[in-house]
């Protein structure tokens, strides 16, 4: 929710920005249509986030176990370890 609350604290500041920008004539073709691209960015963001809850309750439902736990951290160990030479 923190992330959503800034997120909102930024679309507002370029809002004002924008506002800024456009009554002082500083405006181009290109930086016009920031609104559109950062609504599409959000969408983007939201359909990755909703994906790795998914891939998260997958991941969950498979680790209910005792053995996958354990072969999962010894990976996860063995990774970590691999990485810190």
């Amino acid at each position: 929710m923190k992330h959503q609350a800034m997120m909102d604290e930024l679309r507002v500041i370029n809002e004002e920005t924008d506002v800024v920008v456009r009554a002082l004539g500083l405006t181009s073709a290109d930086t016009s249509n920031w609104k559109k691209q950062y609504e599409d960015d959000q969408c983007t963001h939201r359909e990755l986030l909703a994906s790795s809850v998914d891939n998260a309750q997958e991941v969950l439902a498979e680790l209910q176990d005792a053995r996958p736990q354990q072969e999962s951290m010894l990976t996860l160990k063995y990774e970590v370890d691999l990485r810190g030479r």
